[in-house]
């Protein structure tokens, strides 16, 4: 189905825009799907005598995903991220003088301006809920 919908574009068949909404929509679909049997297929995996096995041409390994650590509440922490964040204005403002002026800290040493890399262009789509599939699973169940 989506190399059917690549090679209909590739060919000029389709229209680039119609198809990227397609390929959006099927996507949503997915990371809606994905979800709600995640639990299901953790526990078949579990039945597997190895982490890591090869299923319907498909390598399945069951990992445990690290917990997450919350700083938030430490004082130090904190002023910390703020010297960070006023370092990093900094930087940014460095780079976009550079070559018209030097930007100096309060203790006199110049900024090192940051390194920036442009983003490349792309598009945004949102699918509005009346073009997109009402069951998300429609597709995926036949």
């Amino acid at each position: 189905m989506i190399n059917e919908i690549i090679n209909q574009v590739r060919e000029g068949l389709i229209n680039p825009l119609e198809a990227y909404i397609q390929l959006k929509s099927i996507e949503a679909d997915l990371k809606t799907a994905l979800p709600l049997i995640n639990d299901e297929a953790v526990e078949e995996a579990k039945k597997h005598a190895l982490k890591s096995f090869k299923f319907k041409g498909a390598e399945i390994t069951l990992k445990s995903n690290p917990g997450t650590w919350d700083f938030k509440s430490i004082d130090s922490w904190r002023l910390q991220k703020e010297k960070l964040k006023e370092v990093e204005e900094s930087a940014k403002i460095a780079y976009q003088t550079k070559g018209k002026s030097v930007q100096f800290d309060m203790n006199g040493e110049e900024i090192q301006p940051a390194q920036y890399t442009p983003g490349r262009d792309n598009i945004s789509v949102r699918l509005i809920k009346e073009f997109s599939n009402e069951d998300p699973l429609k597709e995926l169940n036949g």
